[in-house]
């Protein structure tokens, strides 16, 4: 798959095969990202890697409970109070097996946009690939937390930018994304 096709086609995946992603695809994945452009070469970003359904499952049950203690000074988690409330509701979706975190070197000015970057070339390598991805906003507080970060070996003045699942897809056939025509604000 070229480029063009893999932009054109890349959609959000939330449901995966239980088939593994071998440990040299995803070392491969990573050094697609870190071949995206970086502000001033800076390079800011590193990794986490966490496999396993149960320790996946375990991190959404603290990010559903996380949420849940914020909602009273985050008034915008109220509008997912429905999900929040339901057992079932897993916020790194069904079956997946592998989450990518991206965090950027926070003393590094643009490591978001650069981190960013990093994100999209993984989650576009990925597509080309047959794995499917989706990034994860829910997940942020959870796993920025110093506690979190310590327990994975990120120095504390690293910060998440970007939480992807990543997997096989699933049988299921996802349609191409529909766009609205772009804003042109000179035209």
């Amino acid at each position: 798959m070229d480029v063009l096709e893999a932009i054109k086609t890349r959609r959000s995946v939330r449901r995966y095969t239980d088939e593994k992603i071998p440990q040299e695809t995803l070392d491969l994945l990573i050094d697609y990202g870190c071949r995206s452009a970086s502000a001033s070469n800076t390079q800011p970003w590193g990794f986490v890697i966490i496999e396993g359904k149960e320790t996946i499952h375990s991190l959404s049950e603290q990010v559903r409970a996380d949420l849940i203690n914020m909602k009273q000074r985050e008034p915008w988690i109220s509008i997912y109070s429905r999900w929040l409330e339901n057992p079932d509701f897993n916020f790194f979706f069904k079956r997946t097996q592998t989450l990518l975190l991206i965090y950027g070197h926070s003393r590094v000015k643009f490591y978001r946009e650069s981190c960013t970057l990093a994100a999209s070339n993984i989650m576009l390598a990925a597509h080309a690939m047959g794995i499917g991805s989706c990034w994860i906003g829910f997940a942020f507080e959870t796993l920025n937390t110093p506690e979190f970060k310590a327990s994975y070996n990120v120095p504390e003045h690293y910060d998440l930018v970007a939480t992807l699942t990543l997997g096989y897809k699933s049988d299921e056939r996802l349609s191409e994304m529909e766009r609205k025509p772009a804003l042109i604000f000179n035209r």
